[in-house]
């Protein structure tokens, strides 16, 4: 089994593997730190209060090269089914949300097409952007910087969080490249479980790392407890993702909560 066989979507196989071993560095120094859990415990306090302190109020997609956005649903919602979408348009305008993203070469967008072509999946982002926009009296945006190449996803993790407030620009430095999920906006558990299984389904495609991800080098679905919200608790959200990867011997799920007190301390550093 060559990289080129695994890989043959990619335009260059040295980016790829540049970067996988950018990413598998970074998960093998957690690793040794006793996992996600410790890494975050062992943090500066002033590290860590940052790292749930996002205060951007944009929508943007899952994707790993997103991190500008704040608020973090695959293809800002374009593959909610119509009663979801409704919903996550009430919550949307309940949270005062004005902006909503689109961007290249977009997974989701990508699916809910069914086309590979860049300019049909870039319209099918927007089309569904602006409707969006429509429905809560806002505008809708391009993205213009993409933090991974366009060709590829860097992503072998997702942040399954359930505060809500997680970035992971903040952590840049300790954290390896993953998909966001801000659970607290999704309309179900269902959805949102369903999109993190999405993010491990393009991890191992022909769009991510392929057969690199495998039972030595594991995807990782971290999930982040609230620590105020009895229905965002990391029980809670460990059970709900859990049961889209029954049986998938290369994913493993760690999960943390951040301390109480320190959501405090976010909340002063806001």
């Amino acid at each position: 089994m060559t990289q080129n066989e695994n890989h043959e979507t990619h335009g260059d196989i040295k980016e790829l593997m540049d970067a996988w071993h950018r990413q598998t560095e970074v998960v093998d120094r957690i690793r040794r730190a006793g996992g996600f859990k410790e890494m975050f415990a062992e943090l500066d306090a002033e590290t860590r209060a940052k790292m749930f302190a996002n205060k951007d109020r944009r929508v943007g997609c899952i994707d790993e090269g997103c991190d500008e956005c704040g608020i973090r649903v695959a293809g800002s919602g374009i593959l909610f089914k119509p009663e979801d979408k409704a919903r996550f348009i009430e919550i949307l305008k309940k949270e005062g949300i004005k902006t909503v993203t689109y961007h290249d070469s977009c997974g989701a967008a990508g699916v809910a097409s069914g086309s590979s072509d860049a300019e049909t999946v870039l319209g099918a982002a927007k089309s569904f952007a602006d409707e969006v926009a429509a429905g809560i009296g806002g505008e809708a945006v391009k993205l213009e910087h993409m933090s991974r190449p366009l060709d590829f996803h860097v992503a072998s993790v997702v942040y399954y969080d359930g505060t809500g407030k997680f970035d992971p620009t903040a952590g840049a430095e300790f954290l390896a490249k993953g998909f966001v999920i801000s659970r607290p906006l999704y309309p179900s558990a269902e959805t949102a479980a369903a999109e993190a299984r999405l993010s491990f389904d393009i991890a191992v495609g022909p769009h991510g790392y392929g057969k690199l991800v495998n039972e030595d080098h594991p995807f990782i679905i971290v999930v982040i407890g609230s620590p105020d919200d009895p229905e965002m608790s990391e029980e809670k959200l460990r059970e709900e993702v859990a049961l889209k990867f029954d049986g998938v011997s290369f994913a493993r799920i760690e999960s943390f909560t951040p301390p109480a007190d320190e959501e405090e301390d976010v909340s002063q550093a806001a």
